[in-house]
This record gives C-alpha cells, sequence and structure tokens, in this order.
C-alpha cells in the first residue's frame, strides 16, 4: 500500500524490517516480497529523478509546448521504469501532450481551411472542412468551424449565383446582338460586352435592394420607422437604377446609331412597345394621329423603365401601368373603351 501511495521511503523501512522473518515467509509471499524490494529500492533511488522530468515535461504542457513534451515524455518512458504514482502522472500528462497535439492539428487545419476559403476554392475549402475531427474542439475551435461552415456554404452559393448570372448575361447579349445584324466584329464585340455589362449592373443593382430590405425585415423596427426604411431602400434603388441607365445608353450611342440603339432597347423589352402600341391601334382605329403619338409616347416611357427589370412580368406590369394611364386619357377624349373592346373581339370573330 505505501508503494502503491507513493510513500516510497515508508515501503523500504517496512520492506527492512520484512527482511528479517523471510524464513518464516510463506512460498506466495517470499515471492512478493521478492517483487516489491526492488521496486521500492528502484523508486527510492528514482522518483526524485524522475518527478523532475515529469515537471519539466507538464511545464512544457502548461506553455502549450505539446510536442517538445511528448517528446520529454516519451524519453522518460524509456529511461525509467515508473513507479505507480510516477506512472499515474506520467498518463495524466501523456494525454494532455496528445490532446494538445490534436488541438493543434485541428488549429492548423482550420488555419488551412481558412486560407483556402480566402484563396477563393470554395470546394477543396469544404473537402478539406470534413476531414476535421470535430468529435473534441474546444469552444473557440467549434465556432471558428461553425464560421467556416457558414462562411463557405455561403460564398458557394454566391459564387454559384454569380456564375448563373453572368451565364445569363452572356446570352441575353448574345440574342440582342444578333438581332441587331450586320455589324463588324469590333462592333459586335463590345456592343456585346456593353450589353451584357448592364445585365450585370441590374442583377447587381436588384441583389443589393433585395439584400438592403432582407435586413431591414430583420431588425424588425417599429411599423413606422420599418416603412421609412423601406421607403430610402426603394428611393436608393431607383437613384441606381435612374444612374446607370444613362451611362447604359450613354455606351450603345458611341457604338451604334439611333435606329440600332432603338433596336436593343426593344429587343431588351421583348418588343412589348410594338404589341401594345398594335394592341391601342386595333382597339381604337379611329384615333387621331396626336392621340397615337401621345399613347407611343407613354409606351416609349413604359419601354425605358421596362429596360431595368430582368423578369418578363415586372417588363408586362410596368406596360400594364402606363396603359392605365393610356385609358385614363383616352375615356377622357371621349372614347368608350369597353365598346371599342366589344367591337374588337366582334372583328375578331369574323376573322376567324
Amino acid at each position: 500500500n505505501e508503494y502503491q501511495s507513493g510513500t516510497y521511503e515508508q515501503a523500504q523501512t517496512e520492506i527492512v524490517k520484512l527482511e528479517k522473518v523471510t524464513k518464516k515467509m510463506t512460498d506466495e509471499q517470499k515471492s512478493k516480497y521478492d517483487e516489491l524490494k526492488p521496486l521500492i529500492e528502484y523508486a527510492v533511488q528514482s522518483s526524485g529523478e524522475i518527478n523532475n522530468a515529469l515537471n519539466d515535461a507538464q511545464g512544457l504542457c502548461d506553455q502549450k509546448m505539446y510536442y517538445e513534451a511528448s517528446q520529454a515524455l516519451d524519453k522518460i518512458s524509456m529511461d525509467y521504469k515508473l513507479p505507480p504514482t510516477e506512472q499515474k502522472k506520467f498518463d495524466e500528462e501523456k494525454t494532455t501532450a496528445e490532446n494538445g497535439i490534436k488541438s493543434v492539428k485541428v488549429t492548423d487545419a482550420l488555419k488551412n481551411v481558412e486560407t483556402i476559403y480566402n484563396g477563393g476554392d470554395y470546394d477543396k475549402a469544404t473537402e478539406e472542412l470534413s476531414k476535421i475531427d470535430t468529435s473534441n474542439l474546444t469552444d473557440a475551435q467549434s465556432q471558428k468551424y461553425q464560421s467556416l461552415q457558414t462562411n463557405i456554404a455561403n460564398a458557394k452559393a454566391a459564387a454559384e449565383k454569380a456564375a448563373a448570372e453572368k451565364a445569363a448575361a452572356e446570352a441575353k447579349a448574345k440574342a440582342i446582338v444578333a438581332g441587331l445584324g450586320q455589324l463588324c466584329d469590333s462592333t459586335r464585340e463590345n456592343v456585346h460586352i456593353v450589353i451584357a455589362n448592364r445585365y450585370l449592373e441590374l442583377f447587381a443593382i436588384h441583389n443589393r435592394y433585395d439584400n438592403r430590405n432582407d435586413s431591414i425585415r430583420a431588425l424588425k423596427l417599429p411599423k413606422q420607422k420599418e416603412a421609412n426604411a423601406f421607403e430610402r431602400s426603394y428611393y436608393n434603388y431607383n437613384n441606381d437604377l435612374y444612374r446607370t441607365r444613362f451611362d447604359f445608353i450613354a455606351w450603345l450611342n458611341f457604338y451604334l446609331t439611333d435606329a440600332q440603339v432603338e433596336t436593343v432597347k426593344n429587343l431588351m423589352t421583348n418588343n412589348y412597345l410594338f404589341v401594345r402600341y398594335n394592341d391601342f391601334i386595333d382597339l381604337l382605329p379611329s384615333l387621331t394621329e396626336a392621340e397615337r403619338e401621345r399613347v407611343y409616347h407613354w409606351l416609349v416611357e413604359a419601354r425605358e423603365f421596362s429596360m431595368d427589370f430582368l423578369d418578363d412580368r415586372k417588363m408586362r406590369q410596368m406596360f400594364t401601368k402606363y396603359r392605365g394611364r393610356i385609358n385614363n386619357y383616352l375615356a377622357k377624349r371621349g372614347y368608350d373603351l369597353r365598346k371599342a373592346t366589344e367591337e374588337q373581339e366582334a372583328r375578331k370573330c369574323i376573322l376567324k
């Protein structure tokens, strides 16, 4: 018991006493005595030196020098046959060193993932993050891991969205340039770049507007403050569209004729200007020249605003808004739009 508890000198005293009665021991007792005597003598002789070495290893662990501590402990295990108390302390320090090394490796792995992430290789970052053992993370490491996991996922989604937007912009630009007919190679390339960049610009403006509004909603402001925030957001959104629209037209005018610029505008808005204008002329064939010009002018205005949208539905909504304005104007001019619609339907039936 004295030996197991680490009081080696007391154990040695007891062994010395037992030496006098060895002749009276049973074979089992004598065997145990012979086993313990050299162990106790070694412990008394070496425990001080061993403890000094263990304290040095503990100091290295305290300084987070886990690799050095592990090497020192390996040397102790080779140089000494550890008594029970020292073996227990050794095992504790070895566990601390091993866990420390694992922690250092995890920290290094997280730094490596962050470096890869910052370099833009999100698939590789995801792969390396999945290799990290998350079973014994510290709180700080767990927070870092979760932060990286979220950031990488968001970055991948953003990169995929940006790639999709670029592909869509390129496809739209290609189709519009094809609709311009014969152009020299340099003009075709430059116009394609201008149009594709405009679509990318529109994607960015609409994304900023949506993200800004999402942030406002997340704040859960009082009703009136939220309404004011949304109003400011909408003002900034319209300001971005208005400012960049003129830059876009200026670039088109640099490379194209006025007629070609008009073609670009109509192709960008699915020719709704002519579709809606022809609808009005078919609805009211008796419109005067001045009235036709007025209707055409409003539809041109609708087209200019529709160029700021990326999807067909919003374009049609803009033209519908102006159709309401035109209907009010024509009604004030004395036209019976309900009767005109019935007559138009009747004409279509006759044609069928």
